[in-house]
């Protein structure tokens, strides 16, 4: 009689570590962070620059690109350079005018709100605009 139990008790803890494992193993895979898929396809991008004189420029991009620093690159006409760093790429001139001192920058937005990131690494869809102003302190 002990040995049916022993037996019984056996295969109730093989069932239930077989379901359990099933449960967790299911749920690991439901749960799993998806791939990021990374955008490959046309952008039509708008660029509007105003330089230091007030003076505005508007350019028309389309590229497969996924950064702001691509369309900038891909712009017929438009001329950027940057300073790399490791936080990231900024721009430093526009256009060939050049920053002369530490309270002129270059802001950028994307549809109007300002960046958090660097243009290397802003992220551009289809239809954005991005601005770029020379700006002082």
């Amino acid at each position: 009689m002990k040995k049916k139990i022993i037996i019984s008790v056996i295969i109730v803890l093989l069932v239930a570590i077989a379901v359990l494992g099933g449960y967790f193993y299911m749920n690991s895979i439901t749960n799993k962070p998806s791939k990021k898929v990374e955008d490959n396809s046309e952008k039509s991008i708008t660029i509007v620059v105003t330089n230091s004189k007030m003076e505005t420029q508007t350019y028309n991009v389309v590229t497969k690109n996924r950064f702001i620093k691509d369309a900038l690159d891909e712009a017929a006409g438009l001329k950027v350079e940057y300073i790399e760093s490791e936080d990231g790429a900024t721009i430093s001139s526009v256009n060939g005018e050049v920053l002369d001192n530490k309270q002129q920058f270059w802001t950028f937005t994307l549809n109007d709100d300002f960046c958090q990131k660097t243009v290397d690494k802003q992220e551009i869809k289809d239809g954005d605009k991005i601005a770029i102003y020379f700006s002082t302190m």
